[in-house]
C-alpha cells in the first residue's frame, strides 16, 4: 500500500480513483486508508491545486463512509 503513495506522488488523481474502487473490494485498504486519513486527506482533499485531484479525494472519503444511501445521494 505505501506504493500506492509513491505513485500518488507523480500521478495522484489515478491512484486516488483506484483506492476508491478498491475500498469496495478489500476490507484491508479500507482499514488502512481510515488509520492513515491524517497522511493524505489535508493533502490532497484540502491542498492540491489540482480541482480534479480534489474531487478524487472526495470520492475517495465519501467511499469510506459505510452508509450506502449516503454514498449513492453523493454521486
Amino acid at each position: 500500500m505505501h506504493k500506492v503513495w509513491e505513485l500518488a506522488k507523480t500521478c495522484p488523481q489515478p491512484a486516488l480513483d483506484w483506492l476508491s474502487i478498491q475500498v469496495a473490494r478489500n476490507r484491508y485498504v479500507q482499514s488502512w486508508l481510515v488509520s492513515t486519513m491524517n497522511n493524505w486527506v489535508e493533502q490532497y482533499l484540502l491542498a492540491h491545486p489540482n480541482h480534479k485531484v480534489r474531487s478524487s479525494a472526495a470520492f475517495l472519503v465519501v467511499s469510506l463512509v459505510n452508509s450506502s444511501p449516503f454514498r449513492q445521494a453523493f454521486r
